[in-house]
């Protein structure tokens, strides 16, 4: 058990460097959006920080890394504190790492950037659009408070993936500069292959204080609502979408009717019944657009310029994890299973249903295919990034706790070749994101 005079010691170490012992405070800042997972709510429940430090440079990063292990303190990183899977949540006590106030853009061209972890992805887009008519490939729909160190440390994909891949893709990262957390802590550039050890480790094994980013041109886009009859005939626009690559877009997602309801302002372009597309296009692909929908039985309901929409709330804050953020605000019951459909998985029809749970959002991602071609290189293709939803009042306590006799699970490492020669899995081991799950019938246990 840790003794009060090392946290003390700690504390006195830090000099100058904003630091807060306040309960309330710690416990504001020792949390992120876990608690949309009834099992992260349960087993993460009381899990508080003793001291919240907020560097405000590099310099001070180091300084607070070099006091932590001296003392043996924990850290745990964290940036705007938007990540839904508990990565912000102190698990044995120690001090918060704010890192949100380490601010300021280093390098900023047509083709790239790098700034300090705590720049929010907003702020940059903005920079990046007026100083050289940039923007980022990729964002979450937290952009407007989510931090380029929070991304990089916690996220995986996002707005852009349709056209760009996920984040761990060759050459949507750059470069990542981080402070290990030693009694003589060492400043690291990662670069290449090694960026993928650190991002996506919430921090874990580097404090990460600046990133370097790829830009690409900054368009004029257009948010569109589109309404289908049924979820498969608007997962099969999306995947057409997604597939033609001549048209310059940055969201498809399919949305169920069901959860239309909760998304308030963009109610009105969601008929009742309906299942909706979520698109931003390029202006110029807007035509193209149109003609797809209309070919594939479905209606336009809603175009403007990108948050330009009702109330003007962007409209990729109503995709990915806001679409969840919206029906949990109405029923905290609700909660939601990542999958991962490959393209002719089925994912909007019935053959994609388990017992108690069947697809309702789907967000296009395009993933490096298993096939090569003729000449050995990998081609891209879009992928259908689901969430199953749940229904009240059933109480989703884990994988195997799910409705049914389908239940999802996480493939094996050591399962991966035979499920590659069964067909079962359609993506390789490289690119086979974290929370890919897989549909299996399982009558021998519960």
């Amino acid at each position: 058990m840790r003794r009060a005079d090392d946290l003390a010691s700690f504390l006195a170490a830090l000099g100058d460097i904003p630091h807060s012992t306040d309960p309330a405070l710690c416990a504001q800042r020792s949390r992120d959006f876990h608690w949309f997972s009834p099992i992260l709510r349960e087993s993460l429940r009381g899990r508080v920080a003793e001291a919240l430090v907020a560097p405000r440079t590099e310099a001070e990063v180091i300084r607070v890394a070099r006091a932590a292990a001296r003392h043996r303190l924990p850290l745990t990183c964290r940036g705007a504190g938007t990540g839904n899977f508990g990565q912000a949540v102190p698990l044995k006590g120690g001090a918060v790492l704010d890192l949100s106030d380490l601010k300021g853009i280093r390098t900023l061209d047509p083709f790239r950037l790098r700034a300090a972890a705590g720049e929010t992805l907003l702020a940059l887009d903005r920079a990046a659009q007026a100083q050289a008519r940039a923007e980022l490939r990729i964002h979450p729909s937290t952009r407007r408070t989510a931090t380029l160190g929070g991304f990089i440390a916690g996220g995986h994909a996002g707005v852009g993936s349709v056209t760009w891949g996920i984040l761990r893709d060759p050459g949507n990262i750059l470069a990542i500069r981080i402070v290990t957390a030693e009694e003589e802590p060492r400043v690291r550039e990662i670069t290449g292959p090694a960026i993928e050890t650190v991002h996506h480790a919430y921090g874990v094994n580097g404090i990460i204080t600046e990133v370097e980013m790829p830009l690409t041109r900054a368009e004029a886009w257009v948010e569109c609502v589109l309404a289908f009859a049924t979820f498969a005939d608007a997962a099969r626009f999306g995947l057409a979408l997604a597939s033609a690559d001549g048209m310059v877009k940055k969201l498809v997602s399919p949305i169920a009717a069901p959860l239309t309801r909760f998304f308030g302002p963009l109610r009105a372009a969601c008929p009742d019944g309906a299942a909706v597309v979520l698109a931003m296009v390029a202006e110029p692909s807007l035509a193209a657009l149109r003609d797809l929908a209309a070919e594939m039985g479905g209606v336009v309901t809603l175009e403007a310029a990108e948050g330009e929409g009702p109330e003007q709330i962007p409209l990729y804050e109503y995709a990915w994890g806001h679409t969840h953020f919206h029906a949990i605000k109405a029923d905290r019951r609700h909660t939601y299973l990542i999958c991962i459909f490959p393209p002719g998985g089925h994912a909007g029809d019935d053959r994609a249903r388990g017992g108690g749970t069947r697809p309702r959002t789907l967000d296009a991602s395009r993933v490096r295919a298993l096939r090569r071609t003729a000449d050995g290189a990998r081609r891209s293709r879009p992928s259908l990034r689901g969430a199953r939803a749940a229904r009240p009042p059933h109480r989703c306590a884990g994988a195997a706790r799910l409705q049914g006799r389908q239940r999802p699970y996480l493939l094996p490492a050591e399962r991966r070749d035979e499920a590659h020669r069964r067909g079962a899995d359609r993506l390789p081991p490289r690119d086979r994101p974290l929370w890919l799950a897989q549909p299996r019938q399982d009558r021998g246990r519960r």
